[in-house]
């Protein structure tokens, strides 16, 4: 985006949408008061963070040639002039803004599912409301609730795929980006440490595996983790947090 381009649209996220003539009302700010949201509106908040943050992601990778780890500036420690710097930084900053708007309302829907549940039970066995379920009952609940849900929201980029390797072999390919790591997802992964932990608890069984390719579209594989492949790692492959 030119410095003109920039400043007839308004400047800022905005300004950079309209340049791109996307229409900026797609973007609508997050209503952050959680408290105030039942299950239903937290769920209609949820999908449409992750609308907009799909839609980011896409521009950032097909409209900016970049990602959330692209270098912004030269070795001489000057800005980039091969790629736009000013507009990679503003979606990036949105980008970062949903994931942690992402989190919180997942972790505010964790918590209206237990009430609901709660309420259900109380319902249906004609107890007091506030007669909980055990934990395990909860986390059996909410496990089966995530099994079915699509997750949308990549967190980690796929780099090297070694030929031959576990990772080549489960048709992962450079560029893809993991949505899903056996139970790991955006809403609650934290580090590359639990991506190892789960390899190795799972070295020679299946690992379901999602990923967004870089043509965009969606795919389902399973990845079976292998020390004795003939390359380096378990997995043939780099994983880098988003």
């Amino acid at each position: 985006m030119t410095r003109e381009q920039y400043e007839i649209n308004g400047g800022g996220f905005y300004g950079l949408m309209k340049s791109l003539n996307l229409d900026p009302q797609q973007f609508g700010d997050i209503n952050t008061d959680w408290d105030q949201h039942d299950l239903q509106r937290l769920q209609m908040i949820k999908e449409d963070i992750e609308t907009q943050l799909l839609l980011l992601f896409d521009i950032l990778r097909t409209r900016l040639r970049a990602d959330m780890d692209t270098q912004l500036v030269s070795h001489d420690g000057f800005p980039r002039s091969d790629i736009d710097v000013v507009s990679i930084r503003l979606v990036r900053i949105r980008i970062i803004r949903l994931r942690n708007d992402h989190r919180q309302v997942l972790r505010h829907l964790e918590q209206r599912m237990i009430q609901h549940f709660q309420r259900a039970a109380a319902q249906d066995n004609n107890v007091m409301i506030e007669e909980p379920y055990s934990g395990m009952e909860i986390d059996d609940v909410l496990a089966a609730e995530s099994s079915t849900q699509t997750h949308r929201i990549p967190f980690a980029n796929v780099l090297e795929v070694a030929e031959n390797g576990p990772a080549y072999c489960a048709g992962l390919k450079e560029g893809d980006m993991l949505v899903l790591f056996d139970t790991i997802h955006s809403g609650n992964f934290n580090n590359l440490q639990e991506l190892a932990a789960v390899v190795q608890r799972l070295l020679e069984k299946a690992i379901p595996v999602q990923v967004i390719g870089a043509d965009s579209s969606r795919r389902s594989l399973t990845l079976c983790p292998c020390i004795n492949w003939g390359g380096r790692g378990a997995l043939g492959c780099k994983i880098v947090p988003i």
